[in-house]
């Protein structure tokens, strides 16, 4: 399915077998780079949590290479995505329970190719991960996240909500959150326009 363009780099998820062996092996490469899993998997290929029903590879290409891509999948529940974490606040939990209620994916293994980083790769694939929750009625996005890689994803203008303290987790601190999807446009609007023009061009 395309998603969007940007110059000559298409966003897209895809069915392609080639290519999501390729993504996958990029993100096996990325995360074995910063240090998120410690060692090399067979094939180069991470397996997927026990409770992920089906993921949806995004893809950041040039005809048949892969410059970045990531992993929307969907889940049994928003306990089992974050089942590392003991969610104490009660507006936590009532908030996941809430988006229990509603149609939710989880989000992750975000990676990009060394020498394309300083090409908007990460911004044009959060660009296509949100229209693909408008077009398929997703509600809202679970993360877990390097609290590196979230600082960043909070300069584009994202609006999340934390639901429990950062902790080690995946070789990092990550910090888990909710994305409510509807809250997307008006909050990038306000904290950064630029992306904001970028998202709706």
């Amino acid at each position: 399915m395309f998603l969007h363009s940007f110059k000559n780099i298409i966003f897209h998820t895809t069915e392609d077998e080639r290519l999501i062996k390729k993504a996958q092996q990029l993100q096996h490469d990325v995360f074995l780079e910063k240090g998120y899993i410690k060692h090399p998997f067979p094939n180069k290929i991470m397996p997927l949590p026990s409770y992920v029903k089906k993921s949806v590879y995004v893809v950041a290409s040039k005809g048949s290479t892969v410059l970045g891509t990531l992993i929307i999948s969907k889940v049994s529940s928003p306990s089992d995505v974050f089942r590392d974490w003991e969610i104490k606040n009660r507006k936590c939990q009532e908030l996941l329970r809430k988006i229990s209620q509603m149609r939710f994916a989880e989000v992750g293994r975000l990676a990009v190719k060394r020498k394309f980083r300083d090409q908007k790769i990460s911004g044009g694939l959060y660009k296509a991960c949100w229209l693909y929750a408008l077009l398929k009625g997703i509600k809202w996005y679970l993360i877990k996240m390097d609290k590196e890689v979230f600082k960043s994803f909070q300069k584009f203008g994202w609006y999340s909500k934390i639901i429990a303290p950062p902790k080690f987790y995946m070789g990092s601190i990550t910090v888990p959150a909710v994305i409510e999807i509807e809250k997307q446009l008006s909050h990038v609007y306000k904290k950064n326009f630029e992306f904001y023009k970028y998202l709706v061009s």
